[in-house]
């Protein structure tokens, strides 16, 4: 059962993380946290960066050497297709297709992180991987903190905060 301590980087505190949500190192965290500052992607009342120390459990976790640079739900659809269809032949295809069509029909023709539905398309990719019996995805980080190990979580229970820093966004 793997588990590690890794960094979650927020601007509030976290009581329960949802399914498909990322973990890091501590650089890969604050990198995180920079580029949003610098995007002006700040929330109204977002002046703290939490960073949150978390034990992570995964148990039979996807894993890849690539990164696809992106939180959007389809990417965690590639994850799974590369490892059930690693040549990325036409079972590949077949297997992206259906979901593909399937997380545009649920996020109402919008199938990015932007959607009023990525809850729902969360939860549609997340009963994806348990039924091909997956908990989780453990991929080598390329952009921030190139070469280090992400974690994402299925499910809510996989992850235990067992502290958060906080650290006003003005001197980040």
């Amino acid at each position: 059962m793997p588990e590690k301590t890794l960094i979650h980087a927020s601007f509030s505190t976290i009581n329960t993380f949802r399914p498909l949500t990322h973990f890091g190192s501590r650089a890969a965290a604050i990198a995180v946290m920079k580029n949003r500052i610098r995007d002006g992607r700040v929330p109204v009342g977002g002046q703290q960066v939490h960073l949150h120390h978390v034990k992570v459990t995964l148990n039979n976790p996807v894993r890849s050497q690539r990164d696809y640079g992106s939180p959007r739900p389809m990417v965690y659809v590639q994850y799974l297709a590369d490892q059930l269809h690693p040549d990325h032949g036409p079972a590949y295809l077949g297997f992206i297709t259906p979901h593909r069509d399937a997380l545009t029909r649920i996020g109402g023709g919008d199938a990015s992180t932007r959607s009023p539905k990525l809850e729902q398309m969360l939860d549609y990719v997340a009963d994806l991987f348990r039924q091909h019996g997956y908990d989780g995805i453990i991929y080598t980080n390329e952009v921030e903190d190139k070469g280090s190990e992400s974690w994402v979580i299925i499910d809510n229970s996989q992850a235990q905060t067992l502290r958060v820093e906080q650290s006003p966004v003005a001197g980040f």
